[in-house]
């Protein structure tokens, strides 16, 4: 199997999370553009959309008062998370998990 899932499996699981990755797009470019800028800076809101689906979120998403619009793709994703995956102050070793490492 070699160790890693197979391309399909991936593949379904965006499949799967498409709505949920498509509201986040679309937020984000009102809200957060450095977020759609690149397909580099996507990827975590396609990890997003597959980890936790809209549903799970502690807070609705249009509530999401985004960030200015010169804020970096790291200061984005890290507002963004915070709105709708945190209940409590999270330790930053935890935010790691989907951050966003660009060139």
């Amino acid at each position: 199997e070699g160790g890693f899932p197979a391309s399909q499996r991936i593949a379904l699981a965006v499949e799967k999370a498409q709505g949920t990755l498509d509201l986040l797009l679309e937020t984000c470019a009102k809200k957060a553009p450095a977020l759609v800028a690149t397909e580099m800076a996507v990827l975590p809101l396609a990890r997003l959309a597959v980890w936790a689906p809209e549903d799970t979120w502690v807070r609705p998403l249009e509530d999401w008062e985004g960030v200015d619009k010169a804020a970096n793709v790291s200061v984005a994703l890290r507002s963004l998370t915070a709105h709708v995956l945190e209940t409590y102050d999270t330790p930053p070793v935890l935010h790691t998990a989907l951050s966003y490492k660009g060139d």
